[in-house]
């Protein structure tokens, strides 16, 4: 038997890109622990013993931590582990459980099935890389369904007709690329009431004053009831002096009235999907599980994405129209 080869600790430069190479290791999603990390010698592999169809499909099984520290051993091993069959069995174990995977990805990826061309690894880190991103473009924000429910702090008037609180699902609705946002199916907002009465109802009816600990001011039925609803973007909210970036922050009006800004963030259950929360409400890009169900999705975890919203709260709460963005406010 021949003797398995020698795996050194560090990684022979002079066989890899460096740029290359440190980008594989920052966009890694495990590379925090690897660079951190004192480096180890990985088991040990004969280039020679094993044909290299055997040795892609183990590599394939193996976690991508694992992948990367073989990388780093040897230039044979180095290039073995960088075909397209070892990354392209990385990326479909990563998107096992996303529900956001990049459309652009997708696209490489079925190129490079069919006609080559572009690197599967490189697919995998432009999926990393994405995932990393915080805001929401238009195309994600009006492809699909969204899912909405009260909070708690909304007050029992609201959460009482929110089939979320009771144990069903969540509202669903669609931003349309034109600024309005439709009920998605039949089991959301339209009843048959008179347009303008349930306006005057919406406008006249205060949620919890957000800024004085919650009393809940009129009653009223449905609180989706006819309403017309409209979203646009906006840079600087009045409550959050945060520099992000377009996609980060939405404003709603409801029959004609701005609720306070919507911070679109990652979910916390890193699916890739997408939440957008205010003081009163969370939406999700994806089905919010039901009530009691994903402790990540519940109030007390969400809460700490957006504390404080008083000012826009209290412009809600006393009738006003179009709650100024801090652009207004300093006269930009």
């Amino acid at each position: 038997m021949k003797t398995l080869m020698k795996m050194p600790c560090s990684p022979p430069i002079e066989y890899a890109n460096a740029e290359i190479m440190t980008s594989i290791l920052k966009t890694s999603c495990d590379a925090s622990a690897l660079i951190s990390s004192h480096p180890t010698t990985p088991h040990a592999l004969s280039d020679q013993n094993i044909p290299d169809d055997v040795f892609l499909v183990l590599i394939s099984f193996l976690p991508t931590r694992s992948v990367l520290e073989l990388m780093m051993t040897d230039k044979d091993v180095f290039h073995r582990c960088s075909t397209d069959i070892v990354w392209d069995a990385l990326c479909q174990r990563m998107w096992k459980d996303k529900v956001n995977v990049p459309g652009e990805a997708l696209r490489m990826r079925d190129m490079i099935r069919i006609r080559g061309g572009a690197k599967m690894i490189d697919v995998f880190k432009m999926c990393y890389l994405d995932s990393k991103r915080q805001e929401v473009t238009k195309r994600e924000l009006c492809s699909n369904p969204w899912y909405f429910r009260f909070k708690g702090s909304a007050g029992s008037l609201w959460t009482s007709s929110d089939p979320w609180w009771s144990g069903g699902n969540a509202r669903r609705l669609r931003f349309l690329p034109d600024g309005k946002i439709a009920p998605a199916s039949s089991d959301s907002i339209v009843c048959e009431k008179d347009n303008d009465a349930s306006e005057h109802l919406h406008k006249k009816r205060k949620l919890n004053d957000y800024s004085n600990g919650g009393n809940e001011k009129e009653d009223c039925n449905d609180p989706f009831a006819e309403v017309k609803m409209r979203w646009r973007f906006i840079t600087r909210p009045l409550d959050c002096y945060e520099n992000r970036p377009v996609g980060a922050y939405i404003r709603i009006s409801i029959n004609g009235r701005d609720v306070p800004t919507y911070h679109v963030r990652r979910s916390p259950t890193n699916n890739w999907g997408f939440t957008m929360e205010n003081c009163w409400g969370v939406y999700a890009s994806f089905n919010l599980p039901k009530r009691g169900t994903e402790k990540l999705l519940e109030d007390q975890v969400l809460i700490s994405a957006q504390k404080n919203q008083m000012k826009e709260a209290l412009y809600y709460n006393n009738g006003v129209s179009v709650i100024p963005t801090l652009n207004t406010v300093i006269g930009e």
